[in-house]
């Protein structure tokens, strides 16, 4: 966990915790093999490699200490030959909630995507993710999944995800590894 110290008594934490969602933001975490690494699951076929869906990779925690607005990157350039991201699209896309102080979720991509309140720019290589007035004492966790790529020889592929608070400079990243169901 990182924190930026504004005062001598606020901070922002931030972290990495990669969940596996599987379009359920209550889920458990994501699981991590003996290197650290967050695992995706993939099945050899013939001609591709199927991925369990609705794992997540690229998750930002964001602890909000004060009213503020967020800017945040997710610089998935490295994971390119995992999957692709598209926010528009099942499976792959970008998905934003806020984690109020007393524990209720809201789902607040859709507002985003349509700039009420904020906004997500795109880009092949990475997402901005922007939100305005976020309040004190709640979460705002940031999660790209990633379109797993249908081709064989995945397995084993590992990439590393960058996420960066832009507004304070404070930086995490995980790494990403295909591993065969067993």
């Amino acid at each position: 966990m990182r924190c930026a110290v504004y005062d001598q008594d606020e901070c922002v934490e931030y972290r990495l915790p990669n969940i596996y969602l599987d379009d359920d933001i209550f889920a458990e975490l994501l699981a991590q093999n003996a290197a650290g690494e967050f695992v995706l699951l993939g099945k050899q076929l013939k001609k591709k490699t199927v991925i369990t869906p609705g794992q997540y990779i690229a998750v930002s925690n964001i602890e909000i200490t004060q009213d503020q607005d967020v800017l945040v990157r997710e610089d998935f350039s490295d994971c390119l030959d995992i999957g692709t991201v598209n926010p528009f699209k099942a499976p792959g896309g970008v998905q934003v909630v806020l984690v109020d102080a007393s524990g209720d979720v809201y789902d607040i991509v859709g507002d985003l995507v349509n700039g009420n309140g904020g906004s997500i720019d795109l880009q092949p290589t990475y997402a901005d993710v922007y939100v305005e007035n976020v309040p004190a004492g709640s979460t705002l966790r940031v999660m790209v999944k990633f379109q797993p790529l249908d081709e064989l020889g995945m397995i084993g592929r590992s990439c590393t995800n960058y996420e960066i608070l832009l507004d304070e400079n404070i930086s995490a990243s995980a790494v990403l590894t295909v591993e065969p169901k067993e």
